[in-house]
């Protein structure tokens, strides 16, 4: 099929070609992955307790349906960290001299900060809730005015969930920048040594 294409193409600007398509194929993954967690975690939270994006948040919707303000939240709180951590690992993984780092590999790596993420959002949640209920965390002022006294350890849970997610995510997004670079310089070294003369005592 290659010889039937003009030399142009199926020589260099077909590698090039290809290395674009994958570079594009690494951003989708990471941004889609990256905001499909967030409307999940938004999910999660918004039923916990909705007046965490009702009261606490500006109006981003007009409306108290669990299901609408964590798809809209979700959507409107990671498309810009999607989009950074998106272009960062699709460079890192795909450009330069190299090895390039397969898609899947890629995968696993932000599979294993989602569950990380996840885990820790349900601990400090967790956390936060049993803290709130036995009288040794309280909602500060004004929002404790605003929120039903009732609804405090809930609305703490959801806070506690989001911000040590926010920590999570930054941390583990520059691990994973750094660990990709690691694993391709890895490689290459590996490559050089296969390759290396055994005669060569430079």
């Amino acid at each position: 099929m290659l010889r039937l294409l003009p030399k142009r193409i199926s020589g260099s600007s077909f590698a090039r070609y290809t290395r674009l398509l994958e570079l594009l194929k690494a951003f989708v993954l990471v941004f889609l992955l990256t905001v499909a967690y967030g409307v999940a975690h938004d999910q999660v939270t918004a039923r916990v307790c909705v007046e965490y994006f009702t009261v606490a948040h500006w109006p981003l919707v007009d409306t108290d349906s669990p299901t609408v303000l964590g798809l809209y939240w979700g959507v409107y709180a990671t498309w810009k960290f999607g989009l950074v951590l998106g272009v960062a690992s699709a460079v890192l993984s795909q450009v330069g001299s190299w090895p390039t780092l397969s898609l899947t590999t890629l995968l696993r790596l932000l599979l294993g900060l989602i569950l990380i993420m996840a885990a820790v959002s349900c601990f400090c949640g967790t956390l936060a809730y049993r803290l709130s209920s036995a009288g040794h965390l309280a909602l500060e002022s004004p929002m404790s005015q605003e929120i039903d006294a009732a609804r405090h350890s809930v609305f703490l849970a959801a806070r506690w969930a989001h911000r040590s997610a926010h920590v999570v995510g930054i941390v583990g997004a520059s691990i994973i920048s750094s660990g990709i670079w690691l694993v391709r310089k890895r490689r290459a070294e590996a490559i050089d040594s296969l390759t290396l003369d055994p005669n060569d005592t430079r």
